[in-house]
């Protein structure tokens, strides 16, 4: 027991999710924008409203990109699936939003919140402790998506179950059967919040505090 709470001391102090390296965050905690024409006006709307939450609950500035601009989010629906980078990786990037499949605005919350720099929930290095895997339930090609992170920061938050970027128990299971089991009541609901917690909001404040440059 005495190890066990060794290990998780440690765990703590290397809870992670977001980007260690510097380079990949956006200066000054703004981030430019394009909204392609692939886009109804009510999807439009719907992807704005999502925008609003990030820049009206945290410290972050979604803008639309002006022309001196060089680094930009293009968000679009060219590809299938909903998707983005994490972080900032120079140039347009895109994050994709499948029409009418990514329609939601939790799943445009989540993936803003990638674009910031944020990875799932479900893959820092210390969720053993506060989920299980069960890899019986998850196809070969997508394990990799299962596998905890060794090189990211988590801003000294504890684990939530209650992440915008956490999955849900069936995400990607190719049986029917739960991906992962919670192990404590907390997590009963993991996976199915609408919008950022209070504790990605901390996460993101710690990633672009005020005076981050």
């Amino acid at each position: 027991w005495d190890k066990e709470l060794s290990i998780l001391k440690e765990a703590r102090q290397r809870m992670r999710n977001g980007k260690v390296d510097p380079t990949y965050r956006w200066p000054n905690g703004r981030v430019p924008y394009e909204i392609t024409n692939h886009f109804s006006e009510n999807d439009t709307e719907m992807i704005h409203e999502a925008i609003m939450e990030f820049n009206t609950r945290t410290n972050v500035r979604f803008h639309l990109a002006e022309s001196t601009d060089n680094d930009i989010v293009m968000i679009g629906s060219a590809h299938t699936g909903c998707w983005s980078y994490v972080g900032k990786i120079g140039g347009e990037q895109n994050l994709n939003l499948e029409i009418p499949r990514c329609m939601a605005h939790y799943i445009i919350v989540h993936e803003l919140m990638h674009a910031l720099g944020f990875h799932h929930e479900h893959v820092r290095i210390d969720r053993d402790f506060y989920i299980t895997i069960h890899w019986e339930n998850i196809a070969e090609k997508n394990k990799r998506l299962f596998e905890k992170l060794t090189d990211e920061e988590g801003f000294d938050v504890e684990y939530d179950y209650d992440s915008i970027l956490h999955y849900a128990p069936h995400e990607l299971s190719c049986n029917g059967q739960p991906t992962f089991s919670s192990l404590s009541p907390d997590g009963a609901n993991a996976g199915y919040n609408y919008h950022l917690s209070e504790k990605d909001i901390l996460k993101i404040n710690r990633m672009y505090p005020r005076s981050y440059k």
